[in-house]
């Protein structure tokens, strides 16, 4: 009979999805290049995928932020200036925490959503909702 109980519970567990958890996400990284007055991030596509933001939402953000002009060409972001990778970086834990993470539960699983004319972020994990900065 415990035999049964052991088979039937490692079957279920083996059908259960891995909710994941707090170490799910990983943060990614920029990969960044210098090519003389302009700044690439290679993989900024890959990065707006990850987040599942629309890559000229955060280009808008970064153009914003590092006050500079840039366009996405080929899944990279070119930036006008030589910017530091570091900084890359920081401003892109900064879009993180103001467009990703929920405030509420901490979770990344949140949605950018118009209600009017407002913009707002939409947390599928919790429910919870809060007004965001319009980039426009």
């Amino acid at each position: 009979m415990a035999d049964d109980y052991e088979k039937l519970l490692s079957r279920g567990l083996s059908r259960i999805k891995d909710s994941g958890g707090p170490g799910r996400f990983e943060m990614p990284v920029a990969e960044v290049e210098a090519h003389g007055q302009r700044t690439i991030v290679r993989n900024f596509a890959q990065i707006a995928d990850r987040f599942r933001r629309d890559p000229q939402h955060m280009l808008k953000f970064f153009q914003k932020e590092l006050a500079t002009s840039g366009s996405i060409e080929n899944g990279q972001a070119v930036f006008l200036g030589n910017i530091t990778p570091a900084l890359i970086g920081r401003k892109l834990t900064d879009y993180a925490s103001e467009f990703v993470f929920c405030k509420a539960c901490g979770q990344p699983d949140t949605g950018i959503a118009t209600e009017g004319k407002v913009e707002m972020l939409a947390c599928w994990a919790c429910g919870a909702k809060r007004q965001i900065r319009s980039l426009k």
